[in-house]
């Protein structure tokens, strides 16, 4: 090994997957071998098992684990189809997709001739199918397994195994004491009966490196999901929420009659302009509790998505320039493509 890596014997290819292993070998974690080698941490730990599976055989270009099939169009069509589709729906045992039994119920169905877990993995996001890997514990009640709930999580805190989470808490709502006080109209039911009609906001960051941030301002439909207004800026002043609202308002023909508009008590969303662009444009102002996230629960959720979605369990965007295009890419597959069972499994533009 590192004879290949000190000497550079072989191809370009070669010398990349033998740095891969022997930086695990010593220790690094994945995530830091994506980030040193430029390259996915999904890349690396194909490597890494590979090497596993079959040695210094699968160092070489011509291993057939190596570069991902392409598909033609119509298979692509029907693998996102089957992807987004339920097992019970193909009569069978198990509840949720894999990539191992998805690879290999596409093979067994005749769809493609071979398929590798990392060819699978770069068409699903490509396809923009936001595919997760099943829960540790709902992948163990599949037939073929039979373990205790207890006994994963005992397994998993004896490995050290945990979760992806977001790491750093950087505060975005700063309470401001002197507000005048506004009722909270929903009451934490977040529906609607129809669009237009109720919204909520937030302001969340997006990390960009060397301890820097952008921070989103965002308007979401209650009822179609449909993220109708937003707003990216370097800074956590009135303008960032105001911009955002009417970004919405732009959208909605101009106005936002009678619409009610949840938020927290954050400085930016009592200030005297952000009650100003509310009367000019008609939005009905309501605001939950001083420190209680519960009251604002949906916009939370919609946030802490977008990140974990764009971000995939990186710590943060090379800058700012990517930032903006990954939550622009995000935001609209999100409103034109992603399917909501809330709303009949289809996407909030169709919806509306």
């Amino acid at each position: 090994m590192l004879r290949i890596i000190r000497r550079g014997t072989g191809s370009v290819v070669t010398w990349r997957r033998a740095q891969m292993v022997l930086l695990s070998a010593q220790g690094m974690p994945v995530v830091k071998i994506a980030e040193v080698t430029f390259t996915s941490a999904d890349r690396v730990r194909d490597v890494i098992h590979n090497f596993n599976t079959d040695g210094f055989e699968s160092l070489y270009p011509k291993y057939k684990g190596g570069r991902p099939k392409t598909f033609t169009l119509p298979e692509r069509r029907e693998i996102k189809k089957i992807a987004k589709s339920k097992p019970a729906e193909h009569n069978l045992p198990f509840s949720t997709w894999s990539l191992v039994k998805l690879a290999d119920f596409l093979v067994a169905e005749g769809v493609v001739d071979d398929i590798s877990h990392q060819g699978l993995r770069i068409l699903l996001r490509e396809e923009g199918v936001s595919f997760q890997r099943v829960k540790t514990w709902k992948t163990s009640r599949d037939p073929d397994y039979s373990v205790n709930r207890k006994r994963v999580e005992r397994v998993m805190r004896a490995a050290g195994i945990v979760g992806v989470h977001l790491r750093r808490k950087v505060r975005t709502t700063t309470p401001e004491p002197s507000a005048t006080p506004v009722p909270d109209l929903l009451q934490r039911d977040f529906t609607a009966a129809t669009p237009n009609t109720r919204y909520v906001g937030d302001i969340t960051y997006l990390p960009v490196g060397d301890g820097q941030f952008l921070y989103l301002a965002t308007v979401l439909d209650l009822c179609s999901k449909r993220l109708v207004g937003w707003s990216i800026a370097a800074h956590l002043r009135t303008e960032l929420v105001t911009d955002a609202l009417k970004a919405a308002a732009a959208i909605r023909g101009g106005r936002l009659d009678g619409a009610v508009f949840p938020s927290d008590n954050g400085a930016q969303y009592v200030a005297r302009d952000f009650a100003q662009v509310c009367e000019e444009r008609g939005v009905v102002r309501s605001r939950g509790a001083v420190g209680t996230s519960a009251d604002n629960a949906a916009a939370e959720s919609f946030n802490a998505s977008l990140k974990r979605e764009t971000l995939q369990g990186r710590r943060s965007w090379s800058g700012a320039g990517e930032a903006r295009h990954a939550v622009f890419r995000w935001v609209t597959r999100y409103n034109t493509r992603r399917r909501h069972s809330s709303i009949g499994q289809i996407s909030p533009i169709a919806y509306e």
